[in-house]
């Protein structure tokens, strides 16, 4: 099994191409976290109770999630190449384990998805030691924070933010801020709420749907400002890479947040 690991922290971000055949998955499963795999390529089978006393094969096909809570390891065949893509937060109580929700398939569309896998899967392209400890603390926060968005009760990850749309919108905007185009108005449909309801949960909040997505876009400016990789960018191309149009936009936003200059970054 081929493997390619992050770690933010107390998050874990795990890319796996797994041979066809048996597997026990997640193969590094630990007490006290949720897991939550994506399947990316080929597809994972396993066998459910069918209600009769017997059982029926099932597959989790490209482009389906599944949960699994704890140290505990599924059985399953790996079919068709198969990649998964696994991110691990702790569990909001380690006694959940011991309630017997210890898997489940996410069928069907499921809110939020979408984003949650587009920014773990950038976050497997990071070399997590370049970067400074405050990034990689936002890096865990947000990742704890979307899991929980699109996690189903009675599953729960630490500090899941299921019910706030506040929390909610900032994992989207996060994951989709380098969208020059996104607009609040996207944001509210991907949360199937209307646009009023989202701005007044941003001033329940103390902000607005246009400050935060400006300092979810300077986080990321900041990141690759540090990244030993970025620094092979200009600034022009780390802002438009962002969501800005130009690196005078990048500035004007960095000011805005009470930061130093792009440039001082790159220096230190």
């Amino acid at each position: 099994m081929k493997s390619t690991i992050r770690t933010f922290g107390a998050v874990t971000v795990a890319e796996r191409a797994i041979p066809d055949g048996p597997v026990l998955y997640p193969p590094d499963a630990r007490t006290g976290q949720l897991h939550l795999s994506f399947v990316v390529g080929g597809g994972m089978q396993y066998a459910e109770d069918d209600g009769h006393g017997g059982s029926e094969v099932r597959l989790i096909g490209r482009g389906q999630a599944f949960l699994s809570v704890g140290d505990r390891r599924l059985e399953m065949t790996a079919r068709g190449g198969c990649v998964v893509l696994t991110v691990s937060v702790p569990l909001l109580s380690p006694d959940r384990q011991r309630d017997g929700y210890t898997f489940y398939v996410m069928r069907g569309a499921v809110p939020l998805a979408s984003p949650v896998f587009a920014f773990v899967s950038r976050l497997i392209g990071l070399d997590a030691e370049e970067l400074d400890s405050a990034t990689r603390q936002q890096a865990e926060t947000l990742v704890v924070a979307m899991v929980g968005a699109i996690t189903p009760q009675p599953f729960g990850a630490a500090d899941s933010p299921a019910t706030d749309p506040f929390l909610q919108a900032g994992a989207i905007m996060a994951a989709r801020c380098a969208d020059p185009h996104l607009r609040a108005e996207d944001v509210a449909h991907e949360l199937s709420i209307s646009l009023r309801q989202l701005e007044r949960s941003f001033r329940a909040h103390g902000t607005t749907i246009v400050a935060e997505l400006r300092r979810a876009r300077v986080r990321q400016a900041l990141t690759l400002l540090q990244r030993g990789d970025g620094r092979q960018l200009t600034v022009d191309q780390i802002a438009r890479l962002v969501g800005f149009g130009t690196g005078s936009s990048l500035a004007r936003a960095f000011r805005a947040e009470r930061l130093e200059p792009p440039r001082h970054w790159r220096r230190h």
